[in-house]
């Protein structure tokens, strides 16, 4: 059976459960045929390295034969020395016990702490999974607009009261990630007092070309939130979509310039940007990537793994209630078929 399998092979890497002495064995064939050489599993720590400037251990060429890597007893084991006894080797497991037991189980039986990440690395692409979820939630302007709306935003504009109330709500839950789009003066005025009561952070989105214009952000505005610990990112020059980009000095103007305009207002490099209108396509993620933006946020819906550089959202509105934020927040991914339809959109999305 050739690696297009659906299920991945058992094979590769060494790996002892805790309290057993039997080990097995698992590694990921990525495409190809039985020809092709089994991917690398990243040992747990390789985030944590980068993290402090270390570098990753040298891969062992002999590590995996040729082809994939063959079910437990029926090939050569691999040939690298197993990990130091203690938590260093606990946390080596993690990532090939993700795969077998599942997230939390790999850490129960681990005892690893804090979020562990699975790589694997190929010639051309590099995919990373979180092991837990985080739903982020977008909001847009909050009380009365001070400024000319465009046809249809009436409807992501909220009551203070009712955002008041979301707020607290959301004090209690720890994997939520709160953010704003388009910049609204009321970002400063209304929003940043509320999550300062709460102890509460959050992204700002802006969109450089209305700063210090009428009902949005001033530029002493902007230095006050980010002093204040928010984050800063971009949401482009102009909001216009960027699907609709046609040349280079476009794309340059919404990627680059935009961010650079934030950049002499508050000093501090943007590393995230959040799509307008929520509109992307390959062309637009290959130019986002290019630029060295650390992370992308969209408005598929649903949460996204921890680790995830396209991060969805979900979006709140004139009908949002506490009561429906709650019910959101208790099962963010929906049922499976729900979840199902959202990530095929995604995937076209992201390759049309």
């Amino acid at each position: 059976m050739g690696c297009r399998a659906i299920f991945p092979f058992l094979g590769g890497d060494r790996l002892r459960l805790p309290g057993s002495t039997p080990r097995l064995s698992r590694a990921v064939c990525l495409g190809g045929t039985s020809s092709t050489r089994g991917q690398r599993l990243g040992d747990g720590n390789d985030l944590a390295r980068a993290a402090v400037g270390q570098p990753d251990p040298p891969h062992r060429a002999d590590a995996y034969p040729m082809g994939c890597p063959s079910l437990p007893g029926r090939g050569r084991r691999s040939t690298s020395a197993p990990g130091p006894p203690g938590g260093e080797q606990a946390h080596s497991e993690v990532p090939a016990l993700t795969q077998i037991l599942g997230p939390s189980a790999a850490r129960r039986s681990t005892g690893a702490e804090g979020p562990v990440v699975h790589r694997i690395q190929g010639r051309r692409r590099m995919i990373t999974i979180g092991t837990h979820r985080v739903s982020t939630l977008c909001f847009h302007g909050v009380g009365t607009p001070g400024r000319v709306l465009e046809p249809g935003e009436e409807r992501f504009w909220i009551s203070e009261s009712r955002f008041t109330e979301m707020l607290d709500l959301l004090a209690g839950h720890r994997q939520v990630e709160i953010t704003f789009d388009d910049s609204n003066e009321s970002d400063h005025r209304l929003a940043l007092p509320q999550l300062q009561q709460r102890g509460l952070a959050a992204t700002f989105f802006v969109i450089a070309g209305r700063v210090d214009t009428a009902g949005s952000l001033s530029s002493a505005q902007l230095v006050e939130l980010a002093a204040a610990g928010m984050s800063i990112g971009s949401h482009g020059m102009d909001h216009v979509s960027w699907r609709s980009l046609t040349t280079a000095a476009d794309r340059h103007r919404e990627f680059t310039e935009a961010a650079v305009r934030i950049e002499g207002v508050t000093g501090a490099k943007v590393r995230r940007v959040a799509c307008p209108n929520g509109q992307y396509d390959r062309r637009v993620l290959a130019g986002l990537r290019a630029h060295g933006y650390e992370r992308v946020y969209t408005v598929d819906g649903g949460a996204s793994w921890s680790s995830a550089w396209v991060r969805d959202r979900y979006t709140i509105t004139c009908h949002d209630t506490t009561e429906s934020l709650a019910e959101y927040l208790t099962a963010p991914d929906g049922a499976l078929r729900t979840r199902a339809a959202r990530t095929a959109r995604g995937v076209i999305k992201r390759w049309r």
